[in-house]
C-alpha cells in the first residue's frame, strides 16, 4: 500500500518567532499545531515545512512533497523515520538540502531510497540498520558520509561514491559486504569496507586500501574529476611532475606547529606533515615503481623492520585515520536512570584535553565517571549545562587511547512524562565559537577532533 499524503489542516498563529501555518477548508477552525494527517506529520511554518514525524504504522511507498501547505518542505526532523519497519521506499524532494542524524534509523523493510542532488551530506547514523536496503544513490553534491551512516546495511551490494565526496566517516560501511565499490575521487580517506572488488583511479586512496587489504582493484579510465575551492574540476594532483624537492623537511619550528609530534613517525615523504601523499608514496615504494622518489629525510619504513610492506602501509592508513570522539547509544524506559559512553577512536597520543557535551532537555545528568581510556583523574561539571569533562595523564606524557576506549560514563535521569516513543541526542557541544573539543600532547600541540552524536532511546 502506498503511503498517502493528504495535506492537513491548521490555523495560523505566531509562535517562537516565526508563523505556523497550513491551509484549511472553507472556513473550518484548526487547532494551532502541526496536524498529524496519515502517515506524516508536518509542521507549517510562515516560509517552509518540516516532516516531523512518520508513524510507525506506516507502510509501503513514500514521497516526500517538495510544497505543503503552500510552502516548501525543506527539512526532515532528526529521528522522523525512526522505526518505520513496514516503510519500503522513500523519495526525498530537492527542496530539502540536508538529512538530519538518524533519519531513517531502523527502517528495517525499507529497500531503496531516492536522494536529490541538492543534498550535501549523509550523516551520522542516517541508514543504519537498514537491513533490506538494496539500492540507493549517493548524489553527486554529497560532501561527506558520516559516521555508521550505512552500518548493518547487509543488503547493499554495489555503490558508487561520487568526486564530491571528501570525508568518509568512521565506520561509515560497517557491517556492509559489497560486490563492488566505485570511488571517484582519488584523495578521499576511508576505512571499514568489505568489498569483493574496488573500482578506482590508479595511485589513489581507493588503491592503497585494496592492495593493503587483499582486495580485487579496477582501475578506472579516463581522468578523475577533483572539487576546488571554485566549485570546478582539474585533472588529479598526483599526475603532476615531481622532483625530489617536493620532499625538503620542514624546519623544526614547523614541524611541530604543523603536525602532532607522535604523528612525525608516519612522515614517510619528510616534508613535515602526514597526510594521504605519504600512504601513497609509500604504496608506489612497496609497488617498485621505479618513478618514485625516494625521500632523502622521510621514514618509509614506519614498522622499523627493514623492509617495505603492506603492513608500513595498513599502519599509516590507520595513522590518517581522525581523531574521533563518539557519544554512544543507550535506551530507557521513562524516569529510569541511562548510562551513555563518550568513546575515543583513532588517538595518536594524548596528554590532556577538555569536551563539552550538550544533551536534550528532558534528561538531566545525574553524575560522569571516568571510563578506561587514560590513567587519569577525570574534571567534570555535571550539574551545568553544559556537561564538562576535563584530564590530564599524571606523568604530562602521551598515552593512547585505543579504539573505542571508553572517556567518561554520562549518568542522566529520563523525564518521566514522556508517553510516546522519543530519541533524546546527546552531542558534543556545536556552538558558534565554542571551543567543544580541545586536546594536546606533552609537546603542546593543540588539536581538535571529530565528533559523532549519540541518542538515548525512550520507550514507554
Amino acid at each position: 500500500m502506498k503511503t498517502k499524503l493528504i495535506a492537513g489542516c491548521m490555523a495560523a498563529v505566531v509562535a517562537a518567532g516565526c508563523l505556523t501555518y497550513a491551509a484549511y477548508d472553507s472556513g473550518d477552525v484548526r487547532a494551532a499545531y502541526a496536524a498529524t494527517v496519515d502517515d506524516l506529520t508536518i509542521t507549517v511554518y510562515s516560509d517552509s515545512a518540516t516532516v516531523a514525524k512518520c508513524s510507525p504504522d506506516a507502510e509501503g511507498e513514500v514521497v516526500i512533497p517538495s510544497e505543503y501547505a503552500g510552502v516548501p518542505v525543506t527539512m526532515i526532523a532528526s529521528g522522523a523515520f525512526s522505526g518505520c519497519e513496514g516503510i519500503t521506499s522513500v523519495t526525498v524532494p530537492d527542496t530539502i538540502k540536508s538529512l538530519p542524524s538518524g533519519c531513517f534509523r531502523n527502517c528495517t523493510g525499507l529497500t531503496s531510497v531516492k536522494l536529490p542532488d541538492t543534498i550535501t551530506s549523509i550523516p551520522y547514523s542516517c541508514f543504519e540498520g537498514y537491513r533490506s536496503l538494496a539500492s540507493i544513490n549517493i548524489p553527486v553534491g554529497v560532501k561527506e558520509i558520516g559516521w555508521n551512516a550505512f552500518e548493518g546495511c547487509t543488503a547493499l551490494k554495489e555503490l558508487v561514491i561520487p568526486y564530491t565526496v571528501e570525508e568518509i566517516g568512521h565506520y561509515a560501511f560497517s557491517g556492509c559486504s559489497f560486490d563492488s565499490v566505485t570511488i571517484r575521487n582519488p584523495y578521499v580517506y576511508f576505512d571499514n569496507f568489505q568489498a569483493n572488488t574496488i573500482y578506482g583511479y590508479p595511485g589513489s586512496t581507493a588503491e592503497t586500501y585494496a592492495k593493503a587489504n587483499g582486495i580485487t582493484f579496477i582501475a578506472l579510465e579516463g581522468e578523475p574529476q577533483v572539487v576546488t575551492t571554485t566549485g570546478t574540476t582539474t585533472a588529479p594532483r598526483y599526475r603532476e611532475t615531481t622532483t625530489t624537492n617536493n620532499y625538503r623537511p620542514a624546519a623544526t619550528t614547523t614541524l611541530k606547529n604543523s603536525v602532532q609530534k607522535s604523528m612525525l613517525k608516519y612522515d614517510v615523504n619528510g616534508n613535515g606533515a602526514v597526510n594521504i601523499a605519504d600512504a601513497v608514496l609509500l604504496a608506489r615504494l612497496v609497488s617498485e615503481d621505479s618513478s618514485a622518489p625516494y625521500p632523502k629525510y622521510g621514514n618509509p619504513d614506519v614498522n622499523s623492520d627493514g623492509v617495505l610492506t603492506v603492513e608500513d602501509i595498513t599502519i599509516v592508513l590507520n595513522a590518517l585515520r581522525p581523531f574521533s570522539v563518539q557519544i554512544g547509544n543507550a535506551a530507557a524506559k521513562p524516569g529510569a536512570k541511562v548510562t551513555v559512553p563518550v568513546q575515543i577512536y583513532g588517538d595518536k597520543g594524548t596528554a590532556g584535553g577538555q569536551v563539552y557535551i550538550s544533551y536534550d532537555s528532558r534528561l538531566t545528568p545525574v553524575s560522569v565517571t571516568a571510563g578506561d581510556a587514560y590513567a587519569a583523574s577525570i574534571h567534570s561539571e555535571s550539574a551545568y549545562y553544559p556537561i564538562y569533562i576535563g584530564w590530564s595523564t599524571n606523568d604530562g606524557m602521551e598515552q593512547t587511547a585505543k579504539d573505542g576506549a571508553v572517556l567518561a560514563y554520562l549518568e542522566f535521569t529520563v523525564d518521566a512524562n514522556i508517553r510516546q516513543t522519543e530519541y533524546l541526542a546527546v552531542s558534543v557541544l556545536n556552538t558558534a565559537g565554542q571551543n567543544s573539543t580541545r586536546f594536546s600532547d606533552s609537546d603542546g600541540y593543540v588539536y581538535s577532533a571529530n565528533c559523532g552524536s549519540g541518542f538515548v532511546t525512550v520507550i514507554p
